[in-house]
């Protein structure tokens, strides 16, 4: 842990170790899961790893994660675990658009531009673009669809929104 982590030693010969020890953990966690979001988010446990950081973490954490999650949406609504679904818990951009902040739902629905018709198509994305529907940046999806000419084949297909 010492060299994970500058200043550990006189942390843990504290007389207060007991109470710093579990808040210095989830901070560690939470650093590390920030550094290597994108390992975590685009494999199977780490996916899930991911969403509980987000769920627990608070603050600059908890906004870093999502503000990163958010800015690769774009590659993570095209990633099997970046939008995987396990045990019932939303995960990465999915994630991030069901907490409903505004500025996150933004930027995801911002970088789906110009990839809506294919990710409508899909079944493991078409839910992103349906969020996105659902969002106030609906704009966005329906100015996709208008201009790539394909909204009638959306509309037929078995998974378009």
């Amino acid at each position: 842990m010492s060299n994970l982590v500058p200043n550990y030693e006189p942390l843990r010969s504290t007389k207060n170790w007991n109470s710093i020890s579990p808040c210095f953990l989830r901070s560690f966690i939470f650093k590390v899961a920030v550094k290597h979001w994108l390992d975590l988010a685009t494999d199977e446990h780490g996916c899930l790893c991911l969403n509980e950081c987000i769920d627990f973490s608070k603050f600059e954490f908890r906004d870093a994660l999502l503000k990163v999650i958010a800015e690769n949406s774009e590659f993570l609504s095209q990633d099997p675990f970046g939008l995987s679904i396990k045990n019932k818990k939303l995960i990465n951009s999915k994630k991030v658009l069901s907490l409903q902040h505004p500025k996150f739902i933004e930027i995801i629905c911002n970088c789906q531009k110009g990839i809506y018709v294919p990710l409508s198509m899909q079944k493991c994305s078409n839910h992103i673009v349906e969020k996105c529907i659902k969002s106030l940046w609906i704009g966005f999806v329906i100015n996709d669809l208008v201009k790539s000419g394909k909204l009638e084949q959306v509309a037929r297909d078995q998974y378009g929104n």
